[in-house]
């Protein structure tokens, strides 16, 4: 917003990182109120601040978690039992699908809703990931009201069960 060109950001996404990274750096606690929690797992930093931001926003009483990777996505599941989560297809060290494989396939963790979100994906693929219980499977780049009304009815039906 500065008056001189030279000094703005030079796109959307960078002012966005650079407000997520703002908002990181004042170590901000999670709403008092929190009373659900989403983990958004996407090996792009940018988009995590995209997906954070629009979240945020739309459920402000959501406690938002990231991961950039399958395996710290599955720790972080373990440790803070997320009510919904938010999936990448394409990641370094377990991708999308053997991250929902193993969650499904898992007790503990097979009743938290899935959406996965994937710039390309195969019909095989979405008739397996819809054969492991995935209802949601959206298609990059996803409209950011889009993302919120998903994620808003998956924590709804969620409550229900």
């Amino acid at each position: 917003m500065n008056k001189n060109p030279q000094e703005r950001h030079a796109s959307c996404l960078e002012f966005l990182e650079a407000l997520g990274q703002a908002r990181d750096d004042e170590d901000v606690p999670a709403p008092r109120n929190a009373t659900r929690k989403i983990l958004i797992v996407d090996d792009d930093p940018g988009i995590r601040t995209i997906y954070t931001t629009a979240l945020k926003v739309g459920l402000p009483d959501a406690m938002i978690l990231t991961a950039e990777d399958g395996m710290t996505a599955m720790e972080m599941v373990k440790a803070s039992q997320p009510d919904l989560i938010l999936l990448d297809m394409e990641m370094p060290r377990m991708n999308g699908l053997e991250v929902c494989a193993a969650l499904t396939g898992d007790e503990m963790t097979a009743a938290i809703p899935l959406v996965v979100l994937s710039a390309r994906t195969q019909e095989d693929t979405r008739s397996l990931l819809k054969s492991m219980g995935v209802r949601n499977v959206l298609r990059k780049p996803v409209e950011l009201t889009h993302l919120v009304d998903v994620a808003k009815r998956c924590l709804k039906e969620s409550k229900r069960r």
